[in-house]
């Protein structure tokens, strides 16, 4: 909210993780059943959420200030009270990204 998203949309951000888990889990099961690593069937798949994983909670926890630095305003982003529209994107995608990730290393 404080991107500037009005509240009743923001709990649409939260349908992520039940969609994603409902297409992503399934399609990773399959994929890890098929895998003929040497590092087994699951340890690549968990690495690479773990990967994902950093990079989205990155992406949240600097939503704001990559925003600030892709134009969003003038203004510094504890200043500024409009809505954020690069930095709502930039919010959202690492959200659902983080809800991908967590799915895949489940």
């Amino acid at each position: 909210q404080t991107l500037g998203i009005d509240h009743a949309m923001a709990s649409f951000i939260w349908l992520c993780g039940p969609i994603t888990g409902f297409v992503v889990q399934p399609c990773v099961g399959v994929w890890s059943d098929k895998c003929r690593s040497k590092y087994g069937r699951r340890r690549p798949f968990i690495l690479a959420g773990c990967v994902l994983i950093c990079a989205a909670v990155t992406l949240v926890g600097f939503s704001a200030d990559l925003g600030y630095m892709l134009g969003d305003t003038t203004e510094h982003c504890s200043t500024y009270k409009g809505l954020r529209y690069r930095a709502a994107f930039i919010f959202i995608f690492g959200f659902w990204m983080l809800d991908l990730a967590n799915n895949t290393v489940q």
